[in-house]
């Protein structure tokens, strides 16, 4: 038995981990999405396409982030 807990110890940390790293790397690209949005000049048809576009993926990444977190937050046993 104590075998087993060690093991589902070893798969939560683990699980806990690699979460951080994946709201790590979606806070980086939402920022980089955000440059992007704050460095175009906006002077084009194709250029506002692009803003909208990129404006939109921003939102709906960090609705599911937030989405996720949560989610995971209410089942994470923390250790």
């Amino acid at each position: 038995m104590a075998q087993t807990v060690e093991e589902l110890i070893k798969v939560l940390n683990s699980m806990r981990v690699k979460n951080e790293q994946n709201v790590k790397n979606v806070g980086k690209l939402l920022a980089n999405i955000n440059n992007k949005l704050e460095s175009m000049s906006g002077n084009s048809d194709a250029d506002d396409l692009v803003k909208v576009y990129l404006n939109e993926l921003k939102n709906v990444l960090e609705e599911r982030n937030t989405v996720a977190v949560r989610e995971y937050s209410k089942r994470c046993i923390c250790i």
